[in-house]
């Protein structure tokens, strides 16, 4: 029991809390067991996707919590359960994709973290809708970080950021973890559109208030 305790605990000694609730030990998952069925009841609930882009929710309370955890604090774990609750969602749609493709981090920042967390996100969701992911896209190298950007400069920079491989004639699933202004995933639909792709629809697991 010992062992098993040991990987959920932080640098300092102490156990994971669930960053849903802060409160409650995290499980294996990342989620303590009240919050993962919370979350999944929460996501059955919300009515049907009815355009291309869908979320689980607002970028605030415990979305904001589980993102940042898994983005800045390297908690890969939750992609797991995040990717199934994006599954959930594209389920009660009508669109089917033949892939799913991630939006990119900046080589920057995939490297500053050791991971990208937008291909966690979008492998697990593959896994659970029995779709297959590629990483069909790649960010040019003049492209800059978005994070430091105004609303304008995002447009600006994320209309020549994106370069994707060859998708004819296939529906594509783009996943991605915030949507803020919509440049990013707007130029990784049309870096799609221009290889081919027959459709794209774009799920995300949280989207700003101002969006």
């Amino acid at each position: 029991m010992a062992a098993a305790l040991e990987m959920f605990r932080t640098a300092s000694g102490s156990l994971r809390r669930c960053p849903a609730c802060t409160s409650a030990p995290a499980a294996r998952g990342g989620l303590c067991p009240a919050c993962a069925a919370r979350l999944t009841a929460a996501v059955a609930a919300l009515p049907p996707p009815t355009g291309p882009i869908f979320w689980l929710g607002a970028y605030a309370g415990p979305w904001s919590r589980l993102v940042h955890a898994l983005k800045f604090e390297g908690d890969q774990r939750l992609a797991g359960p995040l990717g199934r609750l994006l599954a959930l969602r594209l389920g009660r749609c009508g669109f089917h994709p033949d892939l799913v493709v991630h939006v990119p981090a900046s080589p920057a920042r995939a490297s500053e973290r050791g991971f990208d967390q937008a291909a966690l996100l979008a492998a697990a969701l593959a896994a659970e809708a029995g779709v297959a992911a590629r990483g069909l896209l790649r960010r040019s190298t003049t492209s800059l970080s978005q994070a430091r950007l105004s609303r304008a400069q995002r447009s600006l920079n994320a209309g020549a950021s994106f370069e994707a491989r060859p998708c004819h004639g296939r529906k594509v699933l783009l996943v991605d973890d915030v949507l803020t202004t919509g440049a990013t995933t707007a130029a990784c639909a049309a870096a799609l559109d221009g290889a081919g792709a027959a459709e794209v629809w774009t799920a995300v697991v949280a989207r700003t208030a101002r969006h």
